[in-house]
């Protein structure tokens, strides 16, 4: 778990506010962005469900650097809890404090299929970014490919 955080107030002094739900997959985080109704709730589901990942907060997440390392933080109002279009409020388990490993962007246009590199800077720290089609119907394959991209570069989290 996180450093656990007296009060709010000291949350926001240690901690930044990212509007992006978050999953652990193998021992990274992946931060899923995108606009409201792109389906980051959904991709991170379908992680949870199919691929053994953990949910670490729902459409908003704080993060944290230490040593160098960004993490991954669960906020705690709304820890264990995700929106499900059409369903509602739904309690799942979840972790917290964990490297983040990327980002990934879901847009509404279709992705080049070899992509330059890119990356996104978050509290200073440098993440690789990874940008999918929402339409496609297997980014949760591409979660994987990126993470096992990450590692096979020699990038750990």
């Amino acid at each position: 778990m996180g450093r656990g955080f007296d009060s709010r107030r000291e949350r926001q002094i240690y901690m930044q506010k990212i509007l992006a739900t978050s999953v652990k997959v193998d021992n990274c985080a992946v931060l899923i962005q995108g606009k409201s109704g792109a389906g980051k709730t959904f991709l991170a589901m379908r992680l949870v469900e199919n691929h053994d990942a953990c949910l670490i907060s729902d459409d908003v997440t704080y993060v944290q650097v230490q040593d160098g390392v960004l993490y991954a933080e669960t906020v705690p109002e709304i820890a264990g809890l995700v929106e499900i279009r059409g369903v509602g409020i739904v309690q799942t388990p979840h972790v917290s404090h964990v490297p983040v490993g990327c980002v990934v962007d879901l847009v509404e246009h279709s992705v080049d299929r070899y992509p330059p590199e890119q990356t996104e800077t978050i509290a200073g720290v440098q993440i690789p970014l990874f940008t999918f089609d929402t339409n496609f119907a297997y980014n949760d394959l591409q979660v994987i490919g990126a993470i096992n991209y990450i590692k096979q570069k020699g990038s750990t989290c």
